[in-house]
C-alpha cells in the first residue's frame, strides 16, 4: 500500500516514540569480552572493538544479523578480526563508560565517537584503525552547503531560512591520529586523503535473501520504473534533484521509501502529488522490500555526494535493479550513468534508461547481480578486512 505523505508522517511519528520509548527502558550498553567462535588456530593477541555490541552473540549464532549496518558490519569486523588470530573485547561506541583493563594490540572505533578517550586510555603499543561509514566531516559539511544552497536557490528560499544542519561524527583526531583509517568507496576515500596518516577504500556490503534465481531475476518483465531508498539527509543525497526531475516527467514513475523532511514535504508540495511519483513507507529492514521492489521496479537512483556507499543501492545490485546514479555513488557495476548532478542530469539518465531495449536491461540485470556477488557481498567485506588488518600490522609511514 502506498501512503500519503501525511499518513507516511503519522506512522514514522509512531514508529519514532516506540522507539525512543525501548530506548529509554535500555541500561549500561552491552559489552562483550574474548569473542573468539571464529578463532582460527592460535590465538596471536587481544583487539577491542568499538561498534555494535548489543545483538552480536545472537547475530553470531545465525551466522548473519538482520541487516548489514551497523550490525553486520560489526559483526563481520569482530569475525576478521577473529580470523586473523585476536580475541576480541567488543562494545557499542556509545558506552561513555568503558574504561580498558587490559593490553590490547589492536583498537578498531567507529567513526570519532570516543575514539580519543578510549585512545589515550590504552597502554602499550596498540595500533589504532578507525572505521568509517560516511565522508570527513569538514567535506561532509561543505558539501552540504553546496547542497543546501542548491536547493534554496531552486525553490527561491533565502539560505537563512533553513535551519537544518545534519553532521556527522567522525572527528579531526580519529582521522589524523589513526594508524590506518577505513571508509567505504573510493570516491569518499578522497575527502580524507588531507588529513589521514593512510586510508583506505573497501567496499560496503548488503545482505540479501532471494528465492529467485539470477535468470529469473534478468528475463522478468516489469514497467521500467525507478526507485530511491535512503534515510535522512534528502536533500544531500540528491532527492530534491529526483523530485523536481520525475515532476517534470509523466512518463516515468518515481517510487520514494525514505522519510522526507519537512524542508522538502513544504517545497516540493505540488511535485510529490503528481500522479507518476510514489511515496511509500520507509521500512529500516531492507528484506521487507524485496518482493515490492521485484515487482514494481527497474532501476535505482542515486545522486547525492560522496558519503559512502549505499547500503540499499548495493542490496539493489543483487535484487537485479539497474543503478542510475551518479559519480560520487561509487557503485562498480553496469548501469545508467549520470552525467552531471542537476535536474536536467537526471531527466537526461533517465530519458536513457527508457530507452533501452529489453535485451539490455536483461543484460544490465544481470551485471549488477554479477557486481553485487563479486564486489559487495558481507563474505567480500569481512576478507577486505582481513587484509586490513594484514597490513596494520606490519604498516609504517605516510600514504597519499
Amino acid at each position: 500500500m502506498w501512503l500519503s505523505i501525511a499518513q507516511a508522517d503519522w506512522a514514522l511519528s509512531l514508529a519514532k516514540a516506540a522507539w525512543v520509548k525501548s530506548r529509554k527502558r535500555e541500561a549500561t550498553p552491552a559489552r562483550v569480552f574474548d569473542f573468539s567462535p571464529f578463532l582460527q588456530g592460535e590465538k596471536k593477541g587481544h583487539a577491542l572493538l568499538s561498534f555494535q555490541s548489543e545483538t552480536l552473540l545472537e547475530d553470531a549464532r545465525r551466522g548473519r544479523s538482520a541487516f548489514f549496518n551497523p550490525r553486520g558490519a560489526s559483526l563481520e569486523i569482530a569475525r576478521a578480526l577473529n580470523q586473523s588470530g585476536y580475541a576480541v573485547d567488543v562494545i557499542s561506541y556509545k558506552d561513555a563508560g568503558f574504561t580498558p583493563e587490559r593490553e590490547y594490540d589492536l583498537f578498531v572505533g567507529h567513526d570519532g565517537v570516543s575514539f580519543k578517550r578510549i585512545s589515550e586510555m590504552l597502554v602499550g603499543r596498540a595500533k589504532r584503525v578507525t572505521y568509517v561509514t560516511g565522508a570527513y566531516s569538514d567535506a561532509h559539511d561543505e558539501e552540504s552547503e553546496k547542497a543546501y544552497s542548491r536547493f534554496c536557490l531552486s525553490r527561491g528560499l533565502d539560505r537563512a531560512s533553513l535551519n537544518t544542519r545534519r553532521s556527522i561524527d567522525a572527528s579531526s583526531y580519529a582521522i589524523s591520529s589513526a594508524d590506518l583509517v577505513v571508509c567505504l568507496g573510493k570516491e569518499t576515500r578522497k575527502t580524507f586523503v588531507p588529513v589521514a596518516k593512510s586510508v583506505v577504500a573497501i567496499n560496503n556490503a548488503a545482505y540479501l535473501e532471494l528465492n529467485f534465481t539470477p535468470e529469473q531475476l534478468a528475463h522478468r518483465t516489469v514497467p521500467p520504473s525507478f526507485v530511491y531508498y535512503g534515510g535522512t539527509g534528502n536533500i544531500q543525497k540528491g532527492v530534491d534533484l529526483l523530485i523536481e526531475a520525475f515532476a517534470g516527467m509523466p512518463e516515468a514513475h518515481l517510487y520514494l521509501f525514505s522519510p522526507l523532511e519537512p524542508e522538502v514535504t513544504r517545497a516540493y508540495a505540488r511535485e510529490l502529488r503528481s500522479p507518476n511519483i510514489h511515496f511509500g513507507h520507509h521500512w529500516r529492514f531492507f528484506p521487507n522490500l524485496v518482493r515490492r521492489l521485484i515487482s514494481s521496479c527497474t532501476f535505482s537512483l542515486l545522486c547525492g555526494f560522496a558519503t559512502g556507499q549505499s547500503t540499499a543501492l548495493i542490496a539493489g545490485l543483487g535484487l537485479g535493479l539497474i543503478p542510475v546514479v551518479n559519480t560520487e555513488a561509487d557503485i562498480e557495476s553496469p548501469g545508467v550513468p549520470i552525467a552531471e548532478t542537476t535536474v536536467q542530469g537526471v531527466r537526461d539518465a533517465v530519458r536513457r534508461a527508457l530507452a533501452l531495449s529489453q535485451p539490455e536491461i536483461a543484460a544490465l540485470r544481470l551485471g549488477a547481480m554479477q557486481s553485487y556477488d563479486l564486489l559487495f557481498k558481507p563474505e567480500v567485506f569481512c576478507a577486505s578486512f582481513r587484509d586490513l588488518i594484514r597490513r596494520v600490522e606490519c604498516q609504517s609511514g605516510r600514504e597519499s
